[in-house]
């Protein structure tokens, strides 16, 4: 699954969450256009939505202006571990096999810029738990942070 897909599931999808996926390519113009065309069938009518789901032939400043315009031109640092938290549950949640899992947990623990909470994910650690095991902690206590919006909790 993809973790725009998850963060949609979750409920914890607005638009700064969006406007920081796309800037920091975890997401596409893609995923955000059926994002916005969903909205709008479900009778959101917002015009930058509108324009939103109609943008398949902006250029990318363009199309990303429109949606930090969405995102009220905020872009909040508190987002950026919501897509974590989503990337964490997309690899638990995979079909993978342990190696596969553990491969990209550490790209994630990189693309993520080193989270103290996550050191002990990393195959470079001190630490003698297993890295998974240490990732479902840190898919509890994300849970746990984002537990008044979440949906439902699936750890």
């Amino acid at each position: 699954m993809l973790p725009i897909k998850k963060l949609i599931e979750l409920g914890l999808l607005n638009w700064s969450v969006i406007a920081l996926g796309l800037k920091n390519n975890w997401t596409n113009k893609k995923n955000i256009i059926d994002y916005a065309v969903n909205l709008l069938e479900n009778g959101d009518n917002n015009i930058n939505i509108v324009s939103i789901a109609a943008g398949e032939y902006l250029d990318s400043h363009e199309f990303f202006s429109l949606v930090l315009t969405q995102a009220e031109n905020k872009l909040f640092d508190y987002d950026i571990d919501k897509w974590r938290l989503a990337f964490l549950l997309c690899i638990d949640e995979s079909n993978a096999n342990e190696q596969k899992k553990i491969d990209k947990l550490q790209e994630v623990y990189s693309q993520f810029n080193y989270p103290k909470d996550m050191y002990f994910c990393s195959i470079y650690s001190t630490g003698s738990s297993d890295p998974l095991l240490i990732m479902k902690q840190v898919i509890k206590d994300l849970n746990l942070r984002y537990q008044s919006e979440i949906i439902r909790v699936r750890v």
